[in-house]
Order: structure tokens, then sequence, then C-alpha cells
């Protein structure tokens, strides 16, 4: 089965299951982490912006140089749009990942990825 991923991101997600869901697109290997998180957790409750993006980071750094270029694009283009935009999922991206980017080692990874998205948005 191909993947769906493209490589652009098309729109923001509206949800938390929409935003696991482009997650595990762009990012195939992290549908098996969450699976395997909720069930060593048992339930975790309610899915929220901040608990996919809780989840996302340290599977992300996990792995860091492994992620290709366009993965990278993309999720530099989610980080930046969301923060623009605010509300919960701005806020997720804020709290939950790029507070804690230095201590998860991958600042400077991101960093020109979040460079290029921002520079993409300024008029």
């Amino acid at each position: 089965m191909r993947s769906k991923f493209t490589g652009s991101l098309k729109h923001l997600p509206q949800s938390p299951q929409e935003l696991q869901e482009a997650l595990m697109t762009a990012f195939p290997t992290f549908a098996a982490a969450v699976a395997n998180d909720a069930e060593d957790a048992g339930d975790l409750g309610e899915v929220t912006f901040h608990r996919v993006v809780m989840d996302f980071a340290p599977f992300f750094a996990r792995a860091t140089d492994t992620w290709t270029d366009r993965q990278l694009q993309w999720l530099g283009e989610l980080v930046v749009i969301s923060m623009d935009e605010g509300g919960r999922l701005g806020n997720a991206w804020d709290t939950c990942f790029l507070e804690h980017s230095r201590q998860l080692s991958v600042n400077r990874r991101l960093a020109p990825w979040l460079a290029r998205a921002r520079s993409k948005r300024a008029p």
C-alpha cells in the first residue's frame, strides 16, 4: 500500500484525531509507537492536541537523525503554521514540543526547517 504522504502540508488538522492521522501518514512508524504506548498505559483518556504532540515529541526525538528532508520540511510547516494560527493546536506545539526541543536534542535538527517554513510565510 502506498503512503498518502506527499511532503506538502495541504491544511491544518482540525481535530486531535486528524493531527494524529497526519503525523502517522508523515511518520509511518508513529502508528506503531502510539499503539504500543496505548497498550502499555491502558486507557489514556481523551485524545487532545496536547496529548498527540506529547506522544509525538519523544517518538520524533528517538530517531531524529533518520527523518528525511521531506518529513522535516512538512513538520516545520505544520509547526510554524499552527503557531501562527494559535489556538489549541498552536499551543500544543509550543508547550509540548518547542519548549522541550533542547532537552529532546531536536532543536538543531529542526531549526533550519522551521526557519524555511517561517520565511515562506513572510510577506
